[in-house]
């Protein structure tokens, strides 16, 4: 996702149901903005549905995953 900060969690509850098992959604900023996405982080943690890869880059860097 590429939206404000602020509305991650909106889009997540947009996406979620669309999302095929196997399937992921991906944001940036998670960290470096966690005090203003608390509800997003909340929902991602809190929902057992949900499976978590966290990958810490520096800015400017990308990660090719083969899933």
């Amino acid at each position: 996702m590429d939206a404000l900060h602020t509305d991650n969690y909106k889009y997540l509850n947009l996406l979620r149901h669309r999302v095929i098992e196997g399937g992921a959604i991906t944001t940036h900023d998670v960290i470096s903005r966690a005090r203003i996405m608390e509800d997003f982080l909340h929902a991602i943690e809190n929902d057992p549905k949900n499976k978590r890869f966290l990958y810490l880059l520096p800015a400017g860097h990308w990660y090719d995953i083969d899933l």
